[in-house]
């Protein structure tokens, strides 16, 4: 930024040289010096409404990129919630087949403890997913 007025200063002192040569009399030398000034002072007003855009420019990105994570963090834990709905409904069903087997004596012990073993894998993934789910309520 201080560049770029530094470079302005320096071209307009340029051409006032330029015009003081052409002209040799003292009075718009004068004159030119207020102008510029005045044209510093126009450059440093229009540098900080630059500075002040492109600050405005960032927040706006910053709150931008916030909402994107919050929607994702929100689509992560509808996703987490559906698993573990459906987790919990395939251990009911699980058990429901398990019952049903052990009532009318169809299913082999082999066939139970293998039933077992899947209902008790199911059961520890759906704690694994209740622990994602606070975990992600808590980054919320």
């Amino acid at each position: 930024m201080k560049k770029l007025v530094l470079v302005a200063v320096l071209l307009l002192f340029g051409t006032i040289g330029l015009t003081a040569q052409e002209t040799e009399t003292v009075p718009p030398v004068i004159e030119t010096s207020e102008e510029v000034l005045k044209n510093v002072k126009e450059a440093e007003k229009e540098a900080k409404k630059l500075e002040k855009a492109e600050k405005d420019a960032k927040k706006a990105k910053k709150l931008e990129k916030e909402a994107k994570k919050e929607a994702e963090l929100n689509k992560s834990i509808a996703n987490q919630d559906k698993a573990i709905a459906k987790g919990e409904k395939n251990i009911a069903k699980l058990q429901r087949k398990l019952e049903k087997g052990e009532a009318a004596g169809k299913l082999s012990p082999v066939a139970m403890e293998k039933l077992n073993a899947t209902i008790e894998k199911a059961k520890s993934n759906l704690v694994k997913d209740q622990d994602k789910l606070k975990k992600l309520l808590r980054k919320k």
